[in-house]
């Protein structure tokens, strides 16, 4: 969607393009377990943007990689980016690079250099939990494979252990950091929430 008064201050109100959605599902693939496109990179290299979209094959969660030129037009990847099997849907994949060597600074994505590797974060559907994998990303083969001390799967890494799902990430050049952000269900019961007329913050 994008906003219908780019003068507004809030964007209160969003229109759909004629081209929405850019990124189907396959023929035969649920459509209900095809979701959550990750924010889209550019690969100055090979001209091509790119992005993850969540899914599941049977009991095998799934990131999707999707290549475009133009940003409308976009063609899945022969594989994907990285799956685990008996993890069920992934939900809001992430994928971002971090440093090795400078700890407190974030990385944009465009930084393409030594001493980098990369964090592929996912929420487990089944779970309701967020589970990350740190790793390996080959920018020619588009493929990515967690260290082999990573768990990857149900005992894999965890941003949070509270009431935490849902994560996204972005990445602010002005104080040069990756800011995480997601949801947190409260406690209330339906009929509460009800009442309120809202639910999770």
């Amino acid at each position: 969607a994008i906003p219908q008064d780019l003068s507004d201050p809030y964007l209160r109100k969003w229109i759909k393009p004629d081209d929405n959605p850019i990124v189907k599902p396959d023929h035969g693939e649920n459509g209900s377990d095809f979701r959550d496109p990750t924010t889209a990179w550019f690969n100055k290299k090979d001209g091509y943007w790119r992005m993850l979209v969540g899914s599941k094959e049977k009991h095998r969660g799934v990131a999707y990689m999707y290549k475009s030129r133009d940003f409308k037009k976009w063609v899945k990847t022969k594989l994907p980016i990285h799956s685990s099997k008996k993890t069920g849907m992934w939900e809001c994949p992430d994928f971002f690079p971090v440093s090795l060597t400078d700890k407190k600074k974030g990385l944009d994505f465009s930084y393409d250099g030594p001493n980098i590797k990369h964090v592929l974060k996912v929420s487990l559907d089944l779970a309701r939990y967020e589970y990350y994998t740190l790793g390996k990303y080959d920018t020619k083969k588009d493929s990515y494979r967690p260290d082999g001390n990573t768990p990857d799967g149900w005992d894999g890494l965890r941003f949070d252990y509270g009431n935490f799902y849902a994560s996204k990430t972005f990445f602010d050049n002005k104080k040069n950091r990756r800011v995480l952000w997601g949801w947190a269900n409260e406690s209330d019961t339906v009929e509460d929430d009800n009442l309120k007329g809202w639910a999770g913050v």
